[in-house]
Order: C-alpha cells, then sequence, then structure tokens
C-alpha cells in the first residue's frame, strides 16, 4: 500500500510513533483452549492531518453480539496462515478493505461468546469505498482518535458477577455512539498506548446512556 505520509494534526502521534508505541511492549499472547481463535483489524487513517479509526454496527441477524459495535473480525479458517491474515480477510469480507499496512498488535483477550480474539492495528489507505456485507454489517461507523479521547467520553463499570471478583466494562461514548465490552476494551489499550489517554469523569448524557446498557447487560444474565 502507497499513500503520502501526512503531518499529523497536533497532539496525535505520527505512523511511526505508533508503530513504536505499538513495539515498545510484548503483547500478551493467551492459551486459546476452548474457546475459538479469532482477529480483528483496528483500521486507521488520516484525514486532513487527523486521525480516525473505523468501526462497524453489526445487524441483528448475526450469532453474537448483535447490533453492537465492533471491528472488522471474526473467526480463523482453515486456510488462514496466521491469524493476521484472519483479520486482513475479515475485513476485506465485511466491509471491502483490500488492504491494510500493519503497525502492530494488542493484548489478546476472551469475550464471553467463546472467542479469544488477538487485535491488530493497521493502516488503510484515504479515501475509501466500503462494501458493507448485508447480513453481518449495519453501518459503517468512523470516528475521530481526538472524539475517543476528549474529556468525559469514557466509562469504567463494575459488573457485580454474584459472589466473584466484580467484572471491569468500558465505555465511550462518541459522535453519538457507544462503543463497549471488548471493542471497547481493545480501543483503550490502543488509545492507552498511542495517545496517552487519560480518563476524566463524564457528564450525565454518557453516564445515562451507560447505564442503559449496564442494565440491558444484566437482564441477560
Amino acid at each position: 500500500m502507497t499513500e503520502v505520509q501526512e503531518r499529523p494534526a497536533p497532539g496525535e502521534p505520527t505512523e511511526e510513533g505508533i508503530r513504536l508505541a505499538l513495539a515498545s511492549r510484548t503483547p500478551v499472547a493467551l492459551d486459546a483452549g476452548s474457546f475459538k481463535a479469532a482477529a480483528v483489524l483496528v483500521p486507521i487513517f488520516q484525514v486532513d492531518g487527523a486521525w480516525q479509526v473505523l468501526l462497524t454496527r453489526r445487524t441483528s441477524t448475526v450469532d453474537t453480539h448483535k447490533g453492537e459495535i465492533s471491528f472488522p473480525g471474526g473467526s480463523r479458517d482453515p486456510e488462514d496462515p496466521d491469524l493476521a491474515a484472519t483479520a486482513l480477510r475479515e475485513a476485506e469480507e465485511e466491509v471491502g478493505i483490500r488492504e491494510a499496512r500493519l503497525l502492530g498488535r494488542l493484548d489478546d483477550l476472551y469475550t464471553i461468546s467463546n472467542f479469544r480474539i488477538t487485535p491488530f492495528v493497521g493502516r488503510i489507505a484515504y479515501p475509501f469505498e466500503v462494501r458493507p456485507q448485508p447480513r453481518e454489517i449495519a453501518e459503517v461507523i468512523v470516528l475521530p482518535l481526538a472524539a475517543l479521547v476528549a474529556p468525559g467520553c469514557f466509562v469504567e463499570k463494575l459488573l457485580d458477577r454474584g459472589g466473584l471478583a466484580p467484572f471491569p466494562i468500558y465505555f465511550f461514548s462518541a459522535g453519538g455512539y457507544t462503543v463497549w465490552g471488548a471493542t471497547a476494551k481493545i480501543l483503550k489499550q490502543f488509545l492507552d498506548l498511542c495517545l496517552d489517554f487519560k480518563p476524566t469523569p463524564s457528564g450525565p448524557e454518557v453516564t445515562a446512556a451507560v447505564d442503559d446498557i449496564v442494565g440491558k447487560v444484566k437482564g441477560r444474565r
């Protein structure tokens, strides 16, 4: 992928800065065990020097995480040579991203839907044309990284697990969307490493949106 490198917006890192930040530590690698191996792509790109991230909203017809916001990704196929290939293949299948320059990876994590996810950060060319897979993707979402590190956009909640240690759930609210769960956990680690993210207390509107989601999560249990 060839692309002219843009000068980053004030306070934002260069592509090389992101690459170095991701390479500054060894990502946590979890044993798959009984979990299904999966990978996601964290697709980033610049518009007038400002970094953006691409996410998707899942349809109500997918098997898991209906209607939730996620990164392009999915289960590893037997034909995939590695999990990076899984992330790139799924990004093309789900939203039509044909190419990405991988900059590094983040920590593995387990999900309640029995997946072990390996996240890869990749720069995609801009402008681009998206081709959402209609059965899986209801909407393609683009959010500026600056909006995700803005004061008051982040919330952490502890979910009671009936006698076990409370489980932290992360939420980001920006652009009229609320990103939460595994996707927010991946996003937070990326922002921590690459943009030196420092959360601040959220306002009442963000808190109300988060409380609504937490109530729904508790209702599923």
